[in-house]
């Protein structure tokens, strides 16, 4: 995982005729072995990310794109003027599913995790011993999610208000709640004491990048004045499983 970064995230093609927007962070990314991905990207390996769906938008040159639609897989899209590789859609819905990530302006906000299809890896680069799980062929979804729930993380945060801070801070809360399920997180228990002055909340992240990622959201920092306003004295602890 990364230092990671807000959303919307931005990318496009090598000629710039492309341009897209992501306006949720990735959820998953990954190096890729099978030959396909050599031959199309002329590398070792190809580096995408699975997108929240409906989370990509094509800001520009949607005429320009292209695709290649193999048997077995996503059909590989590309800018029809210089080739660049961007996106993995869904052959059935036709809704972008990856997004490769040297198409990504910056950093992506995350890293490859594992590695498939290492059987067909190309024999003229070693691939890295860099611990990340490999699977010989199409990788273990099971033991992905297993390995993702480890990586699981709680929080409690517990705001004290003065009386005169309450309107500030529901206003502040408002607007940052909902940036939560762009970042994978959840909001699983949300409790407030009888004179208002007190709120508990609960939430779930997929992992520490990406509730940093969502602290570091533009939007949800520009509502920080609000909380300002509102003089809340906030504690933020994280939480494990006590039976681990």
């Amino acid at each position: 995982m990364s230092e990671a970064t807000g959303v919307p995230l931005v990318g496009g093609c090598g000629c710039g005729g492309v341009r897209f927007e992501i306006t949720a962070s990735l959820v998953a990314s990954a190096y890729c072995h099978c030959t396909r991905c050599q031959r199309r990207s002329g590398t070792a390996a190809a580096a995408s990310a699975r997108v929240v769906p409906g989370s990509v938008v094509v800001t520009a040159g949607q005429d320009l794109l292209r695709g290649w639609a193999p048997e077995g897989g996503l059909e590989k899209v590309f800018c029809g003027d210089c080739g660049s590789a961007l996106f993995g859609r869904d052959r059935t819905t036709g809704e972008i599913a990856a997004v490769r990530l040297g198409a990504i302006d910056g950093d992506p906000g995350v890293r490859p995790s594992f590695r498939q299809f290492v059987a067909y890896a190309a024999p003229w680069e070693p691939i890295p011993d860099d611990g990340l799980p490999r699977f010989a062929e199409r990788a273990d979804l099971d033991a992905l999610s297993a390995r993702a729930a480890e990586e699981a993380v709680s929080y409690v945060m517990t705001a004290r208000l003065p009386a005169a801070g309450i309107e500030a801070f529901n206003r502040y809360e408002q607007a940052v709640l909902p940036l939560l399920a762009a970042h994978g997180g959840r909001l699983t228990r949300r409790l407030r004491s009888s004179d208002g002055l007190t709120e508990v909340h609960l939430v779930e992240f997929p992992s520490t990048a990406a509730f940093d990622s969502y602290r570091k959201d533009s939007r949800h920092q520009r509502w920080g004045p609000l909380l300002d306003e509102s003089g809340a004295a906030i504690e933020l602890l994280e939480l494990y499983d006590a039976e681990a």
